[in-house]
């Protein structure tokens, strides 16, 4: 007879145990599928749209933006599914649930006039109606998921209170795009610096369709009309086969054609040994290994590059030297060779007639170790030493007074004049 109660006990702790577990997965699945669903049909035409994994469709440009508007949403639309006085059951939620399928196949079939549409409104409106449009597809499986834990669950709505807090919520995208775009914007202009045409005209798409701004919505716009045609036409030439006895310049040429268009295999065939004896063509091969992020293979190069400069004599490769040591400064920081990018500028500052570009070096590379004294110190050092950086110092030390360590350090307006 005990052995008998034991069985029943232990029979009803495990029917209790799942009756507890039960209800509590059924939500987390629905409030997971809030966010995979409408991800996935956003998501699906942008990977056309872009040819790349993972890329959100416009106007969301990249995956990052597209999930940081789904999550800021989420509270938002849990709040308004709470605020509907329904108890509908489980033959509700299965209609929510193919309500939401519905949404989700509707947007993937017409994200491109939604597209279109939203992307004629570039600003804050564009924000509105990224956020409008992710709380439409998301909403469904949020309803089904509020009907649950009141149903089953016997879940209380949340205060009213929940819903300022959530409504915050939907502004941390809008400063997160402000974020990104800065980022990326930072990423296009060293493309660009470095001549990387078709990656730049892969920031200039994405930056084109995030539009946060409208004058700049039309910026990005026009740069993408004139890298597409720049990048037709590199394109058109390098399909142009070199004749059989084509001269040392015009296989540098056409390397550098092919190192425009990211084709950095082509461009080292047609360079080959030139690397070892020509600076220019050493130049451009340590900026291929630069583009490929082989800080050390780019170090190494540029070095060989400014042996190449020196043993040359030739003062017309002074400006590829200037750009060599700039650089070789960078690429050492980036493999945390700090010290010895220190020492190579403060070395340098022996040769008079780079001096300012040394001087002006050893501004960046105090500014960015946050030693501020010393870098307004070389940065005013190079303006004095060559007038012609003085737009490049005074910009630089402007940046140094809104910083806070700026303030900190008393750096004074007066060290920006």
């Amino acid at each position: 007879m005990a052995q008998h109660e034991r069985v029943t006990n232990v029979a009803e702790q495990k029917s209790s145990g799942e009756s507890t577990w039960r209800p509590r997965v059924v939500p987390v699945v629905l409030t997971a599928l809030a966010l995979l669903i409408p991800w996935w049909a956003i998501t699906q035409p942008g990977l056309v749209q872009f040819q790349a994994w993972p890329a959100a469709a416009s106007p969301f440009g990249l995956n990052r933006i597209l999930v940081v508007h789904l999550v800021a949403a989420l509270p938002f639309s849990f709040w308004v599914a709470w605020r509907l006085p329904l108890k509908g059951g489980q033959l509700f939620q299965l209609l929510c649930v193919c309500v939401g399928l519905l949404l989700a196949w509707g947007s993937l079939k017409s994200s491109g006039w939604i597209a279109q549409t939203v992307g004629e409104s570039a600003g804050s409106a564009n924000f509105f109606w990224r956020t409008l449009w992710v709380m439409i597809v998301q909403l469904p499986w949020v309803v089904a998921t509020v009907d649950f834990l009141k149903t089953k669950m016997g879940i209380e709505r949340p205060f009213w209170t929940d819903g300022i807090t959530a409504a915050l919520l939907l502004v941390v995208p809008f400063v997160y795009v402000g974020f990104v775009v800065e980022r990326q914007e930072v990423l296009l202009n060293e493309e660009l610096a470095n001549q990387q045409y078709v990656t730049a005209l892969g920031l200039v798409e994405k930056l084109a369709v995030i539009g946060d701004d409208k004058s700049r919505h039309e910026m990005f716009v026009g740069l993408k009309a004139d890298l597409l045609r720049a990048v037709v036409e590199l394109q058109e030439r390098v399909q142009q086969p070199l004749p059989e006895n084509a001269t040392r310049e015009q296989r540098l040429a056409a390397a550098i054609d092919f190192f425009r268009l990211g084709d950095f295999e082509s461009m080292k065939k047609l360079i080959g040994n030139q690397a070892n004896v020509d600076p220019m063509a050493s130049y451009r091969m340590a900026l291929s290994f630069e583009a490929q992020r082989k800080w050390e293979a780019a170090i190494k190069q540029l070095k060989s590059t400014i042996r190449l400069v020196e043993a040359s004599g030739d003062p017309a490769w002074e400006p590829v030297l200037r750009s060599a040591i700039e650089h070789l400064a960078n690429n050492l920081r980036r493999n945390g060779d700090y010290a010895e990018a220190e020492n190579m500028l403060l070395g340098g500052l022996e040769n008079q007639q780079l001096q300012d570009t040394y001087l002006l070096q050893l501004g960046f590379h105090y500014k960015m170790a946050g030693r501020t004294n010393e870098a307004v110190d070389y940065f005013q050092k190079a303006a004095d030493a060559n007038e012609a950086m003085q737009p490049f110092v005074q910009r630089e030390l402007g940046n140094i007074d809104q910083q806070p360590e700026g303030c900190l350090l008393r750096i004074t307006p007066g060290a920006t004049r």
